[in-house]
């Protein structure tokens, strides 16, 4: 009896840094999200732009899109956010003017890249990694 005790208030001691702290999940992402993506102008002096359009969150796992499908200036932006709150978001789009595509590429020419980007609490942060043009995102929770 004495020894069961004594394992009951050493699990509590263990326990009770974490008492009151719910445990971190990807989850706790989900909801609705209004993004902004700038993009510089670019060194061979292709336009720099914004987009800002909305995205999704749920279970961890991010969609946004700007623009309609399948035409010029349209992007995809999806990806996971892990419970620490990085993600990895793969870009898919086609470009929209040629005055704002890296070498002037025709408009509705498709591309892609990859974003890193960091969530906490309600914002979130994210720059490319991928490509020949610097762009950052933020994510802001509506």
């Amino acid at each position: 009896m004495r020894r069961a005790a004594v394992f009951v208030l050493a699990l509590a001691i263990v326990a009770s840094p974490l008492a009151g702290r719910p445990a971190a999940s990807a989850g706790s992402f989900d909801g609705h999200w209004a993004v902004t993506l700038t993009c510089e102008k670019a060194s061979d002096g292709a336009l720099g732009y914004v987009f800002q359009f909305p995205a999704e969150v749920k279970d961890g796992q991010l969609h946004g899109e700007h623009g309609i499908a399948g035409h010029p200036s349209w992007l995809a932006i999806d990806g996971q956010i892990n419970s620490a709150g990085d993600a990895a978001i793969l870009a898919d789009g086609l470009t929209g003017l040629s005055d704002y595509n890296l070498g002037r590429v025709v408009q509705g020419a498709p591309y892609t890249y990859r974003i890193k980007a960091h969530f906490d609490g309600a914002r979130g942060a994210g720059t490319r990694v991928s490509g020949a043009r610097a762009c950052k995102v933020e994510f802001l929770k509506v």
